[in-house]
């Protein structure tokens, strides 16, 4: 059966949710430049130079993540094993989201296991969309507080590991939000469906008003382990 990503429409929509992060990305980089520009700010203008300059970077990661979509699309490539550095990963992710962050007053957190190996066996391309995926759709939906991104270990069986990772947002005003079918953002779908390609699983739970989005992806220890 034709994976729903790999049909034209599911394509379509895809690329609609990468565009509805990338603006949000492209208006924090106008605001920063007009900043820029006001002489009266040059002591904070170095700050502001690290911001736009982190800013364009996940401007290009997202279009890297278009890019990369297209490509399984056209070569429909099975799930390939990679060495895959999660904290620099995260790390990566975060930094390339800092000036929207930054610019909706949210605090993003990530703590990773102490006990998990920072390098593991998975497929580098779907793992890493499910992280961007789930970290734009709390930034979309929280207008300001914090986000909290969990990752811990689940199970292990010889070298199979099953990794939880736990996200949940705690901004003000996304009650409302949480109650509507547009909580759930388009990019969710396709996160869903990487995991499924991975063996992983996705669920969605409700707790004191805010919304937790729950995720077990399997990898593979590497031999350095």
């Amino acid at each position: 059966m034709t994976k729903p990503y790999r049909d034209p429409l599911q394509f379509n929509i895809f690329t609609a949710n990468i565009c509805s992060n990338l603006l949000p990305t492209c208006r924090a980089v106008t605001d920063l430049v007009t900043e820029l520009g006001d002489e009266t700010k040059i002591d904070t203008k170095n700050k502001k130079l690290a911001r736009l300059r982190h800013a364009v970077l996940g401007i290009e990661h997202y279009f890297d993540c278009l890019v990369n979509f297209a490509n399984i699309i056209t070569q429909q490539p099975s799930s390939i094993l990679t060495h895959i550095d999660l904290p620099k990963t995260l790390k990566r992710l975060s930094s390339s989201m800092s000036a929207i962050l930054h610019a909706k007053q949210i605090e993003l957190t990530i703590h990773y296991d102490g006990n998990l190996p920072d390098i593991l066996m998975g497929d580098y391309f779907r793992v890493e969309y499910i992280l961007l995926g789930l970290l734009s759709n709390a930034i979309k939906f929280t207008s300001c507080g914090n986000i909290a991104l969990f990752l811990n270990k689940e199970k292990q069986e010889q070298d199979n590991l099953l990794i939880k990772i736990v996200i949940r947002d705690l901004g003000a005003g996304n009650n409302a939000r949480s109650k509507t079918n547009k909580r759930f953002g388009l990019g969710l779908t396709f996160v869903k469906q990487f995991l499924e390609d991975i063996g992983g699983t996705f669920e969605l739970n409700e707790q004191n008003d805010n919304m937790i989005f729950v995720c077990l992806v399997p990898f593979k220890l590497t031999g350095d382990v």
